[in-house]
């Protein structure tokens, strides 16, 4: 019953139901609690509710976790943006992968959920994850048109950068080998979203 009043969005019967004993955590056949029902509708009431109640935000479910039912909310507005938020904010591992192997980033960006996808980013998820056929989050944002998460996303790829240059001064790299390693990282991460944009 608590499962089925959260996915008919009734907080009132919710309530009702906790005080009565019922478990915030029980599950369905295919593992989902009643968080990943309230995460998946991107609203954040029910949402913060349920974590206030002992709800536990990294259940893995056939779906992923509660995370990735949120990152998939697209045009949810930014109640949706927020609840993905709120999410990603209470998760052990932003980054960590459902039953596929795909993040909630990935999910999000594939999704289209641009206010989502833009929160993950915002939040520290791994714009730079490789996917089958090679393929980032930015790879998937270009073609989808995500410009925000795009654009929020260089930061993080610019600080990858830097990290690998003082590496290698670190490591007293020769300058050329140096050069080399800065523009293979550079083209890579740069110029498949730069094609997607101007072609």
């Amino acid at each position: 019953p608590f499962i089925y009043a959260t996915i008919s969005e009734n907080i009132d019967i919710m309530k009702k139901l906790v005080a009565l004993g019922a478990d915030v955590n029980m599950r369905n056949e295919d593992g989902a609690a009643a968080i990943h029902f309230a995460a998946g509708d991107g609203c954040l009431e029910r949402v913060r509710w349920l974590v206030e109640q002992g709800a536990k935000v990294d259940y893995p479910s056939g779906g992923g976790t509660p995370l990735h039912w949120a990152a998939a909310k697209a045009g949810g507005g930014s109640d949706a943006q927020e609840a993905c938020a709120f999410l990603a904010s209470h998760c052990k591992d932003v980054d960590a992968p459902n039953s596929e192997g795909v993040s909630a980033l990935l999910t999000s960006a594939a999704a289209s959920a641009d206010g989502p996808c833009a929160a993950l980013v915002m939040h520290g998820a791994d714009c730079g994850l490789i996917y089958s056929g090679n393929l980032t989050v930015l790879h998937i944002c270009a073609e989808n048109g995500l410009e925000k998460v795009r654009q929020d996303s260089y930061p993080q790829i610019d600080k990858f950068i830097h990290l690998c240059i003082y590496l290698c001064i670190y490591l007293s790299i020769d300058l050329s080998i140096y050069l080399s390693i800065y523009l293979s990282i550079y083209l890579s991460l740069y110029l498949p979203i730069y094609l997607s944009i101007y072609l």
